[in-house]
């Protein structure tokens, strides 16, 4: 699996250095706050509980079906 690569893009394109990038909960928090202007999707709930784990973020499309959104978060190697 490659590397994810996080950018700025105020003002002009820059990759973030490991130490800009943010929190993997603060990530969660931006995407949920902002799902719809990213995807679209409304957002329904966070660590949504299912058998065996949790689902980082669900919402709901157009067309009424579910969307999860789960985060991985590499920084560094």
């Amino acid at each position: 699996m490659s590397e994810i690569k996080l950018f700025s893009i105020k003002n002009d394109v820059k990759q973030l250095i490991p130490s800009e990038v943010l929190l993997e909960k603060e990530l969660q928090n931006l995407i949920e706050d902002n799902m719809e202007k990213f995807f679209g999707v409304r957002f329904l709930k966070s660590e949504y509980v299912i058998t065996n784990g949790r689902m980082d973020s669900i919402g709901i499309d157009e067309n009424n079906c579910p969307v999860i959104n789960e985060r991985y978060l590499i920084v560094g190697k």
